[in-house]
Formats: structure tokens, sequence, C-alpha cells
């Protein structure tokens, strides 16, 4: 037992709510060094995020946002599964890294936003409770993007995977960021994680350009009344 526990205290938090197989065991979000599970809160300094490689060419979602590609990861081929996809390397399947976008269920939501991403993560996490996450519904905000994060084990061919998941909605939209990684190795790809989330960029719909009213032709010019001729004196 004092070997398991050991075990446990040498590696993350996160790792330590997944241990066990799978079973359901209370715990929380790891927070980084300027949040913590107790407050509820999640922060992640900009601070203390990677800088990005570039964004990817165009504007994504209809030209509602531009992703950026994290830091030393490839781009994985274009699908209409999914906004865009990272892979650690290109000959791994995991850790991968997914954006995705629909139309928010979350109608009273149209923005999250600092001041209501509280109320967002109880929504969510009501929403969820049937679901069998590995840590609760945690509002969080990455750089200046606010959102909720949690985390839960999926089955992939005969292996179990980690998921961690950013969610936020924007103008309507919600917006999916969704770390997979083999069980026990998520907390490395983080970064990655966090960079692409903070670097989310809205730019929104150009909206339509109102064709210009038509303009009335002129109306001919009266022709010019004839000079009465000069008498002679």
């Amino acid at each position: 037992m004092f070997k398991q526990f050991a075990f446990m205290s040498s590696i993350a938090l996160v790792t330590l709510l997944i241990s066990g197989c799978g079973s359901e065991q209370p715990g929380g979000e790891t927070a980084g060094p300027s949040g913590s599970p107790e407050d509820g809160l999640i922060t992640i300094p900009a601070s203390e995020i990677p800088e990005i490689s570039h964004y990817l060419g165009a504007a994504l979602d209809g030209g509602r946002v531009r992703v950026a590609v994290p830091n030393l990861w490839a781009v994985a081929p274009r699908s209409s599964k999914y906004l865009a996809m990272f892979k650690k390397s290109k000959d791994l399947t995991f850790p991968r890294i997914v954006v995705r976008a629909k139309d928010s269920p979350a109608t009273d939501f149209g923005e999250v936003t600092k001041e209501n991403v509280e109320s967002f993560a109880t929504r969510m996490q009501q929403e969820m409770a049937d679901a069998k996450l590995k840590t609760p519904v945690r509002p969080a905000v990455v750089g200046d993007r606010a959102g909720v994060i949690y985390m839960k084990l999926a089955k992939h061919s005969d292996a179990i995977v980690e998921l961690v998941i950013f969610t936020s909605v924007h103008s309507g939209r919600m917006y999916e960021v969704e770390l997979v990684a083999n069980k026990g190795s998520a907390d490395n790809s983080r970064p990655a994680f966090y960079s692409i989330v903070a670097a989310l960029d809205f730019v929104g719909s150009t909206p339509p350009v109102e064709p210009a009213a038509p303009v009335e032709p002129a109306a001919p010019a009266e022709p010019a009344e004839p000079a009465e001729p000069a008498e002679a004196n």
C-alpha cells in the first residue's frame, strides 16, 4: 500500500484520479501553479503557456476562428470530422489534439466569459451528470480564454486513453479542444493543449455587403430655346 501511495504521489494529480484501471474515484483537475482544485477556478496564466508555432492559413468554421499550431507538433490531414488535428509524431497515434465546433446546445450561453464561466461550468456538470467523468467539470481561464476543463477515459482498440477537454462558447458556437493521450501521459502534452486553447482567435464571419442602391438615370437635359434674332437698327 505504501509503495502504491508513493508512486501516485510522484505523478500529477490527474493521473491519481484515473489510477485503478478506470474505477470511479473522487478528485479534482490539475490546476497549475495559479489555480487549485479547492478554489474551483483553474487559472493558467499566459506567462506559463508556450508560444505557438504559427496559425493555420485560413480562418476555420466558416471564417469564424483561427487555430494555432503548437510548437513542434505536426498538422494532421484535413477532415470533415474536425476543424483541425495536431499530432506530436506523425508515426504515432497518440498524443493528438483535436479542435471541433458545433452549434451550442447551451442556448442561454451565447458567449462564455470570465464573468459567467462558473455558471457555465455548473450547467455543463449538470448536463453530464450521468457521464463517467474522471474529474468534475471545472471553470477555467487559459490565458484570456474562459471555458471549462474536465477529463475522462475512453477505449481505443485494446488500450485505455485519457481525454482532457476544454469547452467554450463564442457567438452561439461551441468550441472543443480535446487532448487524447495514452493513459498516464496526458500531463506531458498539456502545455501544447493550453497553447491551442489560449491562441483561439475568434475573428467572426464577414458580414454580407449590402448591394448599393441603383442610381436613377439623370433626366435628359431640356433642349435650349433658340435665341431670338436681333432687330436691325
